[in-house]
């Protein structure tokens, strides 16, 4: 066939191969259609004609391509692509289809030469494709049949970036393209780990802009809102990548990420927003579309020394603040959707429980205040001076139950509990004691605006170690054997136990835990106690019988 090249052997065939993909998946486009044609020829020498119980087909040589494997790039977009085909023969042989190789059957007048492997660049990788008319039954031919995808760092970073800066007309077209290969947009394909590390680099107005390349209207009328579920995937795999980073070193952080201490916080601090947004995104009507921007500033606490032991050039010094603008389509304008206006999301960095109650008590004062224009005058009085008093610590439980429990007050905290950002406000309180208690560590989350009001901790963790002994000092007190495993169910399905817990450590519990440091230090000396690891800890408190 004379789009068909001949080699000398094996290794020489995949030398080929591997420098003609280089060719096409680089910075130049001008040689993509040479270099098409080249590995197009190149790879149909891999089909052959194979007889089985007295049919022909035109088939892979599998033989060839086995042959070929050992000399190409390893992880390259040739081995890769014939990896995958490799793959899908030996899943046929294990189902007995015979011939496993087989891609078409060789009907009346059906030649070799009629069938063709051809390769096209697919966004950030290549694509394998067979086209088959090897059949006298027209509705049988095969055209462009997807049969594999590969994408290496270098493509992807050939297709995302034009040398140092961002391609954005590509990043745009990537967002919207389909997927006929059923796989979801090739979720585990390497461009959204090219994509997603590179982010690091981006300034706030690059990661606006890589955001809202993926909001788009799908018509042309502007009335159906699309959000690439791109994003969704692409703002996982990072946040993913800075969880990973966190929990090493220092000098692993600045080894893979050139950054640590404050600089590293700030990027997971912007990580957290950037997941917030898409999960806001993805849950906003369809009929608008949406515009964000990003800035940073400092953050409220952080030259606060909560804690003498942390130096605070390890803490994160940057508030990051997202707002989501609604665009409403220029047809039908829904009233109702245009009210909506903008959504602000806050991320606090990192922190101790200490800083995320502080972070959630400003917030808490932010949205009290903002609720002059929806709550009722009364209403809000009631809630100001519950939030006072909590952030004071004057209300104690039997002076404001007496307060509270007045005709007028019950039908206040009625109206309280029904309205929803009053309610939030409430929920966000009890986060901030339980993060005391549960000695949780985390990254606060803010989202105001209409339709919208939350505050939450974002991906909670806990000092086991402390956890420890506040649950311990529980169960010496109320002769009770909770694990902290127990109690961390217990918080996450805001139980009753967890509740009559938190209750004892926002009152004494402190107290008591610190009373049971004390004992353990004068045990086992200052210097052991600090030293223990939680397996350590967990077996002495075990032995005391209090787990």
């Amino acid at each position: 066939s004379a789009n068909t090249l001949v080699f000398a052997n094996d290794k020489e065939r995949a030398e080929y191969l591997d420098a003609q993909l280089h060719r096409l998946c680089d910075d130049d486009d001008s040689n993509d259609a040479e270099a098409t044609a080249n590995i197009n020829a190149c790879l149909n020498g891999l089909l052959c004609v194979k007889e089985v119980n007295g049919k022909k087909y035109v088939a892979y040589d599998q033989e060839k391509i086995i042959g070929m494997m050992p000399y190409l790039e390893k992880d390259g977009l040739g081995y890769q692509l014939l990896s995958s085909v490799n793959t899908d023969i030996s899943h046929n042989r294990a189902h007995g289809d015979m011939p496993p190789e087989a891609i078409a059957e060789l009907r009346f007048g059906g030649k070799l030469k009629n069938t063709k492997l051809e390769v096209k660049k697919d966004l950030a990788g290549v694509r394998l494709e067979v086209t088959s008319n090897n059949d006298f039954i027209p509705f049988n031919e095969i055209k462009h049949k997807p049969v594999a995808y590969a994408a290496t760092e270098e493509s992807a970073k050939n297709y995302f970036m034009n040398g140092k800066n961002y391609d954005w007309d590509a990043i745009e077209a990537w967002y919207k393209a389909g997927d006929d290969f059923n796989d979801n947009y090739h979720y585990n394909s390497i461009e959204y780990d090219v994509l997603s590390f590179e982010m690091n680099n981006m300034s706030d107005s690059e990661i606006s802009q890589l955001i809202n390349s993926a909001v788009y209207w799908k018509d042309p009328a502007c009335t159906v809102n699309i959000v690439s579920d791109k994003l969704d995937i692409l703002s996982d795999r990072h946040m993913l990548q800075m969880q990973g980073l966190r929990v090493m070193s220092g000098d692993a952080q600045k080894e893979i990420l050139g950054c640590t201490g404050k600089d590293f916080e700030n990027k997971y601090t912007r990580a957290v927003l950037i997941r917030t947004i898409n999960n806001r995104l993805q849950a906003l009507p369809p009929t608008n579309t949406y515009y964000v921007d990003i800035s940073c500033e400092r953050s409220k606490f952080a030259q606060q020394e909560y804690d003498e032991n942390v130096p605070t050039d390890t803490l994160g010094d940057r508030d990051y603040t997202a707002n989501i603008h609604t665009i409403t389509p220029p047809l039908f304008p829904n009233p109702a959707e245009i009210a909506m206006g903008v959504q602000t999301i806050t991320v606090h960095p990192y922190s101790g429980y200490a800083e995320i109650q502080g972070n959630i008590n400003a917030e808490v004062c932010v949205t009290v205040n903002g609720m002059a224009t929806t709550a009722p005058k009364e209403m809000k009085s009631f809630v100001v001076n519950q939030t006072i008093g909590y952030l004071t610590g004057k209300i104690n439980t039997a002076t404001y139950f007496g307060y509270a429990m007045s005709d007028e007050m019950i039908a206040l905290a009625d109206a309280y509990e029904s309205e929803a950002k009053a309610k939030g406000v409430n929920e966000a309180l009890n986060q901030a004691s339980a993060a005391q208690s549960m000695m949780v560590e985390g990254t606060t989350v803010h989202i105001s605006g209409a339709g919208a009001e939350s505050i939450y901790i974002f991906e909670t963790a806990f000092d086991d170690k402390q956890l420890l002994m506040n649950v311990a000092a529980y169960n010496e007190q109320h002769e009770t054997h909770y694990t902290i495993e127990q109690m961390k169910r217990e918080y996450a399905d805001n139980s009753k136990v967890f509740n009559q817990y938190n209750n004892w450590y926002t009152r004494c519990g402190e107290d008591a835990t610190n009373d049971l440091m004390l004992e353990l230090a004068e045990e086992y000396g200052k210097k052991g106690y600090n030293e223990m690891s939680v397996k350590e800890l967990e077996a002495v408190l075990k032995e005391k019988g209090l787990f």
